[in-house]
Order: C-alpha cells, then sequence, then structure tokens
C-alpha cells in the first residue's frame, strides 16, 4: 500500500509538468530529436537549446545479456544445505586398508571394493558393508542417498547419520504435510507471528509477518521444488523453497522487473530486493520536467526501457521512457480501481540515468 502511495504521488507531480509542457509544445516548436542508437555510446542531444549539458554515455548491462529467461528464484540468501562444502573429494587416503573417494560431512567416507560401496566413519569403523549399493550421495546435512545397481529394479535407500554412525531409514518419501506453519507472540514485537516447521522442529531461525503456502507452478522459474512457501517480514517479501530432502532455500521475493531496449538488444530481469526497489521509487520520484520540449521521435527502434511497479501487491504500475525522455504510465489496477494512462515528459538524461542504475546496482542482486 505504502509503494502503491509513494508511486501516484509521482505520477501525479510528473502528470502536473505534462499539462505545462504540452502547452509550450503547441507553440509549433520544431525541435528535432533523432538520437543514435548503438550498444557502446549513445549521444542524445541537450536538455534545451539555452542550457547545454554533457550527454553521458551508457551501454546495454552485460548481466542482462546473460539472462536468457527472468526467473523470480535468482536473488538466494539463504540455503541450509550446501553439497559442495559438506561433500569432497578424498585427496590423501586415510586408511591403508579402505580406497575412499569421498568424505561427507568431515565425519564419513565412502570406500569402494568388488564394484560396490560402502560407508566407514573417521575412526575407521564401518557404518555400511560394500557389498550391496553402487554409489553413494549425501543429500542432506544428516542423510546419505545409497543407490542399487543400475538394473537392479530396486529403488535406493537412505542412511540416516548422526554422530559417526548411522541408521538406515526405512521409508523415506516427501510429504507436505511434515510441513507447518506455526503461531508464535512475540513479546517484544507485540504481535503473532509466524514460524515454519518440519516434524515439529524450526527450518529457519527467523520468524515471519505472514507465512502461507504457494504453488511452484504460480512462480515464474525454471527450478523444481517439492513445496513453496511465501512469507514476508518488514515489507520485505520472500520465498521459501523445499525439495525432496526438505532442505530449504530462501529466496528474496519479486518486486518489480525491468524491461531494457539498447540498439538491437532486449532483455528482461526482475527486481528482487526490496532496498533497490524503494531506491529505484525515490530515484523516479526525483526526476524533474523539461520546461521545453521536443516532439516525440517516430522511429521504431529507439532504445527505451520499462518498469513494472507492485509485482509484490495488488495494483501495479507500467512506466516507459524512451531515450528521448517521452513517458507513458500504465496503471494496471485490479477491478475495483479505476485504469490511468497517460503521457510524460522528462529530461533526456533520465533514460540514460536509469540504465545506469540496472547496470551498476541492479546487477549485485545477480552476482
Amino acid at each position: 500500500m505504502k509503494h502503491k502511495m509513494r508511486i501516484k504521488k509521482i505520477l501525479a507531480g510528473i502528470l502536473c509538468a505534462a499539462v505545462s509542457a504540452a502547452a509550450m509544445t503547441s507553440c509549433d516548436k520544431d525541435e528535432s530529436s533523432a538520437i543514435n542508437s548503438s550498444t557502446e555510446s549513445k549521444n542524445t542531444g541537450v536538455n534545451s537549446a539555452l542550457s547545454p549539458v554533457e550527454i553521458k554515455d551508457y551501454s546495454f548491462p552485460e548481466f542482462m545479456e546473460e539472462i536468457s529467461v527472468p526467473d523470480m528464484l535468482s536473488n538466494e540468501i539463504y540455503s541450509s544445505f550446501n553439497k559442495e562444502e559438506l561433500a569432497k573429494k578424498v585427496e590423501e587416503q586415510p586408511f591403508e586398508e579402505y580406497v575412499c573417494i569421498e568424505s561427507y560431512l568431515d565425519t564419513y567416507y565412502v570406500f569402494e571394493e568388488d564394484g560396490f560401496v560402502g560407508i566407514i566413519n573417521k575412526h575407521g569403523t564401518v557404518v555400511i558393508e560394500a557389498d550391496t549399493y553402487s554409489s553413494a550421495e549425501l543429500v542432506s546435512d544428516d542423510l546419505i542417498k545409497l543407490n542399487y545397481p543400475e538394473g537392479s529394479g530396486m529403488s535406493a535407500d537412505y542412511l540416516r547419520v548422526s554422530g559417526g554412525y548411522g541408521k538406515l531409514v526405512e521409508d523415506h518419501s516427501f510429504s507436505a504435510e511434515a510441513i507447518a506453519v506455526s503461531a508464535v507472540y512475540d513479546s517484544q514485537e507485540d504481535k503473532e507471528l509466524y514460524e515454519l516447521t518440519v516434524n515439529g522442529k524450526s527450518v529457519y531461525d527467523k520468524k515471519w509477518d505472514s507465512l502461507d503456502p504457494a504453488n511452484i507452478e504460480d512462480i515464474d522459474t525454471a527450478k523444481k521444488a517439492s513445496a513453496v512457501y511465501k512469507a514476508s517480514s518488514s515489507s520485505q517479501h520472500y520465498f521459501i523453497v523445499f525439495d525432496d530432502y526438505y532442505n530449504i532455500k530462501i529466496y528474496e521475493g519479486v518486486y518489480g522487473m525491468i524491461k531494457l531496449k539498447i540498439g538491437d538488444v532486449y532483455g528482461e530481469c526482475y527486481i528482487l530486493s526490496g532496498d533497490h526497489y524503494s531506491e529505484l521509487e525515490k530515484m523516479i520520484a526525483s526526476f524533474g520536467s523539461e520546461s521545453a520540449v521536443s516532439r516525440p521521435s517516430k522511429d521504431e527502434n529507439l532504445d527505451f526501457i520499462q518498469i513494472v511497479f507492485g509485482l509484490s501487491a495488488r495494483d501495479r504500475v507500467q512506466v516507459t521512457i524512451s531515450a528521448d525522455g517521452y513517458c507513458f504510465t500504465d496503471s494496471l489496477t485490479h477491478n475495483e480501481q479505476p485504469a490511468n494512462k497517460y503521457f510524460t515528459v522528462l529530461s533526456r538524461e533520465t533514460f540514460i540515468d536509469l540504465v545506469n542504475w540496472v547496470d551498476g546496482t541492479l546487477a549485485q542482486e545477480y552476482e
């Protein structure tokens, strides 16, 4: 709601400027606004004939060129399981009588014998003999997947490990019913918050203002998930994603979207940081309107940037700014609100500042 009010204040101010600008254009000032587009450098003219300024260069952001399809689950802020850190190849053999190929959790080793693998702990105690399974895989911080030889028709077994020992799990299968949302009263904040648990155990050391199940099909992502929850905290939005082994990844949610065309290069990306989203709102609010304007270019290849505000809200505002400073605002509201569409005119520097902001600031979300 705060985003919505801020956008309306911004757009109201720009609308007043547009009325003044429109009156001045009727004086038949025929100022050409042809702009030479290239992906390396732009010479976009000046703000007015009386106040020449040096126009900055801009280019298409490299990080956007690497995004073939925008993914809402891109800004990862937490992972409960880092396989690269917990499962490592064995460089030096720890035992003379065993050939070890991997180490897990700095406690367990996978060893090979006669075409099979077994599990041994760091003290040399065999946990699983090497006579049944063809391979092993660490799938969580306390679970090892044991695979039967290919063609055996047997499904994998799972070894639950703890304290250097392990126990085969009789039935391991993911169940959404094991996940629960629990309400907890926070005396410091004097309000009810929510936490996420698996089999009664908290999955993350944080309580949320809101916590609701979601469908992975409703999220624009190529990633797979066994369960997804949407969470919010202090006006920030998050996705909590479970895999088959109840490992979680937390991604900051989606606030807006950028669509950018420079020369013959076009790309899209999401705004995945609440801080960056607020910064962009303030940036838009700081832009002044032109006191003297040229006629809009008829060049169909003109560069443009389009910003969609409010992807985490019911009401959205879409702002399209061309390289010659012309701006079209379209309020994509829900059915209870009127639809507002109008044109305004901004400084040509506005477009360049926005492109450079995307290149310098928004790129941090995709490092």
